[in-house]
């Protein structure tokens, strides 16, 4: 719950806005004529709607940044129950502010610090679940955020849809719910844990081993011999900083192998299917009233997905099956580009190949790269390096998500059929990269405590030779 609760209520309010546009361009257009008494500009409209849907990335940076920052002075927990709160007042300052008044500049603050959480949660509970779950079903827990994600996903896109949530009466409700999970959590915190490595680095043994008592069903000396294990992977260490991260070749290494699963996520296209499905399916001749059920039909595609993927991963192992659903991103931008070019000479069939190509590509992503990266980021980093590799990460991923974010609706323009093609690229190096190189990040985390002293004693020599 610790996880679920933060990436799913975030992505929720991450897709709202793709149904919603209808009822946002009304509301939009109509305070433009009331403040300047004129009819708003195509080019406006089209402006603000990518800044309305992209700037949610402005507050996932911050997220990012201060996770990395805040984690020096609160624990786990903690700054879980502060996402939740500042997703509370995101929430308020969208449905009650932009909701009363219509005013664009008000849901765009809203947007913004309700991306606050959203940038802490690709983060913070990829921490949470390396740091909770024990080491043998690691890779099936991590693969459980990124169900969460898919959960939240379509539950956003099913109550958005305007004939139940979407509408320009409700949508603040659609808003509002937001506060639910948040409310849940909070309330349920006091009786949840901190993490057992954290408590460990802060407290000591004794409050680490009632922790796992709480956590695990073992017997007594099962839990001690984690615990000695939990003891031997921090055994003194200090925390690694980015300044060492970066001038230390295998940390840098590691560094850009969690860099690039963090980038995969974004960089394969997601962006232009979850914030802009709608649009999508209308360019690729859905009609608009039954655009919204295409995409519902395939985000529930993709929860399926993730169900079965997250069995996958714990069967097969984490690379595996992010090695098979890189391919099959591929295949599937190849064939939804093919199915734009030949829409002329096919007309009614070519859509429903759309369909087909956008549902393949959901499947892959959430049930394959969704999921596979969170259960490799833990086999690729260490205790010592994780906070720092996973914020600078997450802050890289934010900056460039953003900049994703904002672009469909002008690749759509100017490259029309084509406007997939610069993701078929980037999934086809970032396959190229991982069959490569995630193999050797692996056995290098294995031989994580060599690493670690070896980075020591080269500091210690420095200094002496200084």
């Amino acid at each position: 719950m610790t996880a679920w609760l933060l990436m799913s209520v975030t992505l929720y309010n991450f897709v709202l806005l793709n149904p919603l546009a209808p009822a946002m361009r009304t509301m939009y257009e109509t305070t433009h004529m009331n403040r300047y008494n004129e009819t708003m500009p195509e080019e406006k409209w089209t402006v603000l709607y990518a800044v309305s849907v992209s700037c949610v990335y402005f507050g996932a940076i911050v997220g990012g940044v201060g996770t990395n920052f805040m984690l020096s002075y609160v624990s786990r927990k903690g700054l879980m129950q502060l996402s939740h709160v500042i997703n509370i007042i995101g929430v308020i300052v969208i449905a009650l502010v932009a909701g009363t008044t219509w005013s664009y500049e008000a849901l765009i603050i809203g947007r913004i610090i309700a991306g606050i959480p959203l940038g802490v949660a690709y983060n913070l509970p990829i921490l949470m679940m390396a740091e909770l779950s024990a080491k043998c079903k690691q890779n099936f827990w991590q693969s459980v955020v990124g169900l969460s994600v898919a959960f939240g996903i379509l539950i956003g896109s099913i109550f958005s849809h305007p004939k139940i949530l979407g509408s320009l009466s409700l949508w603040t409700v659609l808003v509002s719910l937001a506060v639910i999970p948040s409310l849940i959590y909070l309330i349920s915190s006091h009786w949840i844990p901190n993490t057992p490595f954290y408590v460990l680095r802060t407290y000591g043994k004794d409050e680490a081993l009632e922790v796992l008592k709480k956590l695990r069903q073992g017997t007594l000396d099962e839990i001690k011999e984690e615990l000695s294990s939990m003891s031997d992977e921090i055994g003194g260490k200090r925390k690694v900083l980015i300044k060492e991260m970066l001038t230390t070749k295998n940390f840098r290494n590691m560094f850009a192998g969690v860099v690039a699963l963090f980038l995969n996520l974004v960089l394969v296209g997601i962006d232009n299917i979850l914030l802009y499905s709608d649009k999508v399916f209308i360019e690729a001749g859905i009609s608009p009233d039954k655009a919204t059920f295409a995409t519902i039909g395939v985000f529930a595609m993709q929860l399926l997905a993730s169900l079965v993927g997250s069995k996958l991963v714990d069967r097969f192992g984490g690379f595996k099956v992010h090695v098979a659903s890189n391919i099959l991103i591929i295949f599937a931008h190849v064939t939804y580009t093919v199915s734009q070019v030949a829409t002329p000479a096919a007309p009614n069939a070519m859509p429903y190949v759309a369909i087909f190509a956008v549902g393949v590509f959901l499947i892959a992503w959430s049930g394959g790269t969704n999921l596979t990266t969170f259960a490799l980021l833990g086999e690729i980093t260490s205790e010592p390096t994780r906070s720092t590799a996973y914020g600078y990460s997450a802050v890289i991923f934010w900056v460039v998500a953003w900049t994703v974010g904002f672009v469909p609706p002008y690749l759509q323009i100017h490259l029309g059929p084509y406007a997939l093609t610069i993701w078929l690229g980037c999934a086809i190096l970032f396959l190229i990269y991982f069959i490569i190189f995630i193999p050797r990040l692996k056995r290098l985390r294995h031989k994580d405590d060599d690493l670690f002293m070896e980075s020591k004693n080269d500091m210690e020599i420095k200094k002496l030779n200084c």
